[in-house]
């Protein structure tokens, strides 16, 4: 399919609108074959479509934007706008997700392989059930919707901790799934989550409790920190009071080489790769990750979002840093709008070294939907496009920062998270850094300013930004907690 990817695109649209020609929205626009698409259907966001999504949730008379039923609606991560959007799912999409998935998965196994049957520690949470909408569909997270669905059920994996790990709170859950990885520690083929946060929280957790962990498989009996009933009775089944092993892992954990050579190799033996997204927001958590992987692979997961599949990771043993996407020409249709003129274009059409942002038609009913992702593409795998995720859009500046000052600062983050303050003036960007080190850097604000301020850095940045910062120190229990407030581009205010 790749071979012909340019083909399949333009049939991808043309079946995409030829089965959703009787929709209002295609009607609306007098949309009858991909030509017409192409001619008068215009780029649209979220807020251009929000009030039609929100009559299908209400259970509106007609096909509004999709023929098909859909089965349910899932929420975005928010990570771009402070407020989660919905998207309609269909059969048809979480089909195509599916195949996706399978896609991605033979690769790994080509480059890392661990079987047909592999067995995980996956650190996954996800709430157990949504809200319904006014028609009684589901609302819910696309990992909610997933570990409740029978693709879950059937798929071709095993995982260390019980489905009733997934569904506890974070904390919780998190001792639950490293003391079960523990346990059954020289089954696990690989560990795995959505995201590299993840992965980092959760090593810093056994970082800080492997002593508790430990006691527990000497004894045989949960700590009882973990209050929620149904993690008690899930852990249940696999704790057993073993002496041996838990003094084999605090053996491990109690040698500061362990820690600093990589910890994973040294409890799980045979562990092939972590698998997660490291692209985006979740690259400066790369160095922390690598920190505890040591010498195991870091395998960047595929290029998903709440609207569908973008990319698939087709070389899993690239270095996390210089992972690149690989469209799927059968999963939608793809435009790409281009940063230096503003002009959409298909894949036909993509020069190498370009930015592009992201313009998707799905078989669920969007249509020209910008995704709010930028990309640039490095290169052709025959006729697909292979892209870098470059940044997305309103929190390029955010990530800079974070990544410039960890390296001038010498700091090693442990998470960040950042949010609009309109309620002052200026208005501003709050950014909160959680760090693992506590290097003097409260009486320096200069090497806060300079990722905003050099000219080795100005040309990564909009001409709108201001550059004011005061840095607050607010420590917290377990580590340092740094409040950086960057002005807000004046358009913003």
């Amino acid at each position: 399919m790749c071979r012909n990817a340019t083909f399949v695109q333009e049939e991808i649209l043309g079946a995409i609108v030829e089965h959703n020609a009787s929709c209002e929205y295609l009607r609306s626009y007098n949309v009858t074959d991909a030509d017409s698409f192409k001619a008068h259907i215009p780029i649209v966001d979220y807020e251009n479509i929000a009030a039609r999504i929100q009559r299908m949730a209400d259970g509106g008379p007609g096909s509004v934007l999709c023929k098909d039923p859909v089965i349910a609606f899932i929420l975005s991560s928010a990570t771009t706008t402070d407020k989660r959007k919905a998207f309609p799912l269909t059969t048809k999409s979480r089909s195509l997700k599916n195949h996706a998935d399978k896609i991605s998965a033979g690769y790994g196994e080509r480059d890392f392989p661990v079987g047909s049957f592999p067995t995980a520690l996956a650190f996954m949470y996800a709430q157990p059930h949504g809200t319904l909408s006014k028609s009684g569909l589901p609302i819910m997270p696309g990992s909610s919707f997933y570990f409740t669905s029978q693709a879950y059920k059937e798929r071709p994996s095993r995982s260390i901790s019980t489905d009733e790990v997934i569904f506890g709170p974070w904390w919780e859950s998190t001792y639950c799934h490293l003391l079960s990885g523990l346990i059954l520690r020289t089954e696990v083929d690989y560990i795995t989550s959505f995201f590299a946060y993840t992965l980092v929280h959760a090593f810093n957790m056994l970082e800080a409790e492997w002593r508790n962990l430990c006691y527990d498989i000497r004894t045989g009996k949960l700590d009882e920190r973990v209050k929620d009933v149904k993690l008690r009775a899930a852990v249940a089944g696999v704790l057993r009071e073993d002496p041996d092993s838990a003094g084999s892992i605090e053996e491990v954990c109690s040698s500061n080489v362990s820690w600093d050579q990589g910890i994973v190799l040294k409890l799980w033996p045979k562990a092939k790769y972590l698998l997660t997204v490291v692209t985006g927001d979740m690259k400066p958590y790369i160095p922390a990750l690598r920190r505890y992987a040591g010498g195991v692979h870091i395998m960047g997961r595929e290029y998903i979002g709440s609207e569908g599949v973008y990319g698939i990771n087709i070389n899993p043993a690239t270095e996390p840093e210089n992972v690149v996407f690989t469209l799927v020409p059968t999963t939608l249709y793809m435009e790409f709008l281009r940063l230096r003129d503003n002009k959409l274009v298909d894949s036909s059409d993509l020069e190498i070294g370009e930015q592009y942002e992201l313009v998707i038609t799905t078989h669920s009913g969007l249509y020209r939907y910008k995704v709010g992702d930028v990309v640039k593409v490095v290169a052709f795998f025959h006729e697909s496009p292979q892209m870098a995720f470059e940044y997305r859009c309103m929190k390029q500046e955010l990530q800079n920062v974070v990544r410039r000052t960890c390296i001038e600062a010498n700091l090693e983050i442990v998470d960040f998270t950042s949010h609009s303050n309109l309620s002052e003036q200026p208005g501003h960007y709050v950014i909160y850094w959680e760090l693992k080190n506590e290097p003097n850097i409260y009486s320096n604000h200069a090497l806060l300013d300079r990722p905003f301020t050099s000219i080795v850095y100005i040309p990564e940045r909009s001409e709108k930004w201001l550059c004011s910062w005061t840095v607050q120190d607010s420590k917290r229990r377990l580590s340092p907690l740094i409040e950086a407030r960057n002005t807000l581009p004046k358009d913003q205010i």
